[in-house]
């Protein structure tokens, strides 16, 4: 078990006071990490006995939460399902948390989540180290390394039955984009749980760079040409220009790059242009070269295909697209071009036209539009190739911030401006927009109080942070979005009219996803997008095809998104979307299922058969009652008794593979059946 747990209670006590007292580091076995953390704890006052009561989320605050770091949850979730399974029965658990160390996601082993609750290590509190002392979760924050927090190593009493390891999640902008930790009773510590969680970590880093380097050339690179495309590869993005966009953990422990925004000639010492032209879209040429630092590495540059700029591309996460890198970022190849929108649509082509005029004469722009039809898309693509695109593009969500914080996230704060703020205060997401676009999202949403702080903003052109007496200049492009009819809710009395004059220069509505006529390209480009951020080619065969394009898609093209990408997940080795791989709730959706029927041939028997697997007629054809589904259950029963419950022998017979065949028996409801076969 290793010497974490070697040492008595008594003596950690002991060790802690020591550290405490003296402000330094000693040569104590006790890692320097926890040694500063406690003395940082001291130095805030916390007590021993307990830490600071935390404040609790409502569900309905922690669900408005987690909807602003939407993209990190959603490229967590299978990764910490995964690492459940794999520390199931240690009385553990597995959670993930923001920048802030507030706990966004657990799951884990029910005997332990009683006992986590008593702490209330759960969803909707926070894990700092000024709230809860030392503890995996905020001390990696602070320390941006991976940190094992064992039994009486935590500053407080009442978690010294915990044993925890964390491990800091980093954007692909270098910034802190959450912490994932792994935290049990102490009895059950295990060696490797550090190292599992270090390695959940950079899959979820992994996630998180293809959502900000999609489009771009990819570079792949490491000191041994062996361990190209694998795990422990370094990866960069750069844009035409031979300027880094993004870069993985790994990258930038091998480049010590401080940031984005350097060039490809810096980083590598290598011309781009030479690179470039001995690669290209297709293949991977490995390059040598040698680093300023010295580093020999081996180089792999995959040039951006243009097919791949899909239209509806998922932005980076929404509590990093702000960042003042972004400001230096080539975007275009994350949006493709107003022009290139409305390429197989008139209807759409002409109102991203209107708006893109509009822009350019820095009139505020109103975007309306159902929940999901591309508003938030619509506005950074006019935002990157307009002339406000080497400046910074901020997005806010009004409905996804709490009443209690809009301000403060709107407006920024000086220190000390209100309990709980940050020592240096915070620049507020308006003065982040300077020079460039503030988007607000579901504007209709925002409370009253803050509409007429905003307005003033506007009418100034000047912010005046929380607890400052100062006022700030600001240039801004004002585009504002709302599935709502602001004339409605003016007329309620729910937003201000005088506001709803100032943001509505003018008012563009897009189309919904069912209304339009390029669905077909959308679907193509969509698939093209998600499966080769996987690495992989997928294709949709023709039912599908006709499935999507004749949905009514009420959630429109979040909603389509959804569907291909969790198409691509249940996809077998064929790389074919079919309607195996449409979700069920999508099937019962659909108002125009289709009829067509896919036939495989039976395996050689005493009478050689044909059978349709997906549409062939019951054994009593005759009888009334019988679903396109039955049936399908029915031949699936029929072969899977006549190859005596064999299921690898009946889904030879079928002609689908046998996970396939798995799926379709869990999917009917029959796990009775799934488990009894072979």
């Amino acid at each position: 078990m290793g010497h974490r747990a070697k040492s008595s209670s008594s003596e950690l006590m002991a060790l802690k006071e020591r550290a405490i007292e003296s402000g330094t580091v000693g040569r104590n076995g006790i890692p320097a990490e926890i040694q500063r953390s406690w003395r940082r704890c001291a130095d805030q006052g916390l007590s021993l006995a307990s830490g600071r009561t935390p404040e609790r989320l409502s569900s309905y605050e922690l669900k408005e939460r987690a909807a602003r770091f939407d993209r990190l949850v959603s490229g967590a979730a299978p990764i910490m399902h995964n690492l459940s399974h794999q520390i199931s029965n240690t009385r553990s658990m597995v959670l993930l948390s923001d920048p802030e160390g507030l706990i966004l996601h657990a799951v884990g082993d029910d005997d332990f989540i009683s006992s986590a609750e008593r702490v209330a290590l759960k969803p909707g509190v926070r894990w700092d180290e000024e709230t809860k002392g030392t503890n995996a979760i905020g001390t990696a924050a602070i320390e941006r390394t991976a940190v094992l927090v064992h039994a009486a190593e935590h500053y407080v009493e009442q978690n010294q039955f915990l044993t925890c390891s964390a491990s800091p999640i980093f954007d692909g902008f270098g910034d802190l984009a959450g912490v994932l930790d792994i935290s049990g009773d102490y009895r059950s510590y295990q060696d490797h749980t550090l190292a599992l969680v270090r390695l959940g970590a950079q899959m979820i880093e992994d996630r998180l760079f293809e959502e900000v380097a999609g489009g771009y050339h990819l570079v792949r690179f490491h000191p041994q040409r062996a361990y190209l495309f694998s795990v422990a590869e370094g990866r960069a993005a750069f844009d035409d220009g031979g300027r880094l966009i993004a870069l993985n953990h790994r990258g930038r422990e091998l480049l010590a790059a401080q940031g984005c925004g350097e060039s490809f000639d810096q980083l590598f010492g290598l011309p781009f242009e030479q690179a470039l032209g001995r690669s290209n879209a297709f293949t991977q040429t490995t390059l040598s070269c040698t680093l300023p630092r010295g580093i020999s590495v081996a180089l792999s540059l995959q040039i951006a295909r243009t097919q791949q700029r899909v239209i509806g591309a998922t932005p980076a996460l929404p509590e990093l697209a702000s960042r003042q890198d972004q400001r230096i970022k080539s975007s275009q190849r994350l949006h493709p071009s107003p022009s290139e929108i409305g390429r197989h649509d008139q209807k759409m082509a002409q109102v991203v036209e209107r708006a893109r005029r509009v822009m350019l004469s820095g009139i505020p722009l109103l975007i309306e539009g159902e929940s999901g039809s591309g508003k938030e898309w619509v506005a950074r693509s006019l935002h990157d190739h307009g002339p406000r695109s080497n400046k910074a593009f901020v997005a806010v969500n009004c409905a996804a911030i709490p009443d209690t914080l809009i301000e403060s996230e709107l407006f920024g704060y000086e220190e000390g401006a209100f309990t709980g703020a940050r020592k240096r205060g915070s620049l507020g997401r308006i003065r982040e927009a300077d020079g460039g676009t503030l988007f607000l999202d579901e504007i209709g949403d925002m409370p009253m109080a803050m509409q007429a702080r905003l307005l003033r903003v506007l009418q100034d052109r000047a912010v005046n942070p929380l607890g400052s007496g100062r006022s700030f200049p600001v240039d801004i492009n004002v585009v504002c979005a709302t599935h709502r009819h602001l004339k409605d809710l003016v007329a309620e009395g729910k937003f201000r009219e005088d506001l709803f004059y100032r943001l509505n220069g003018f008012t563009v509505a897009l189309p919904a996803l069912r209304e339009r006529q390029d669905l077909r390209e959308l679907v193509a480009q969509l698939l093209v997008d998600e499966s080769n951020s996987l690495g992989i080619t997928a294709s949709v065969n023709d039912e599908v095809m006709e499935l999507l394009i004749s949905h009514p898609w009420p959630g429109n093209i979040r909603q389509l998104r959804n569907v291909i990408r969790t198409g691509i997940a249940l996809m077998d080795d064929s790389k074919v979307l079919d309607r195996f791989c449409l979700a069920d709730d999508f099937l019962a959706e659909s108002k125009h299922p289709s009829n067509f029927v896919k036939t495989a041939s039976v395996a050689p028997s005493s009478e050689s058969k044909t059978l349709d697997y997906m549409g062939s007629s019951p054994p009593n054809p005759s009888a009334q009652g019988f679903s396109l589904d039955e049936a399908e259950w029915k031949t699936m029963e029929e072969v899977l008794s006549r190859c005596g419950g064999n299921v690898s022998a009946a889904a030879k017979t079928l002609g689908i593979s046998r996970n396939r065949l798995y799926r379709k028996l869990r999917q009917y409801g029959r796990p009775e059946d799934a488990n009894q076969i072979q």
